[in-house]
């Protein structure tokens, strides 16, 4: 079965906190944004080890749907 993600356009600035996710290890999540949930995952290409757990940093993401209907932020 192919899976496919779809793509909004609109990027937007927000602030993540950098957090410890226990099936892929340094992760991120909004912190404290009103239009994304704080449990939304945000896929990220970055080099996370840089940073400190629980550091809050400002990305650039794109709202991401997979064909489940399970959204996302990606951010590179």
């Amino acid at each position: 079965m192919e899976v496919e993600n779809t793509i909004s356009l609109d990027s937007q600035k927000i602030l993540a906190e950098v957090c410890l996710q226990i099936d892929s290890g340094l992760g991120l999540r909004p912190f404290f944004v009103d239009f994304f949930p704080g449990t939304m995952r945000i896929e990220c290409d970055k080099d996370l080890t840089v940073f400190m757990i629980g550091e809050i940093i400002e990305v650039d993401v794109i709202e991401m749907s997979k064909a489940d209907g399970n959204a996302y932020l990606y951010c590179n």
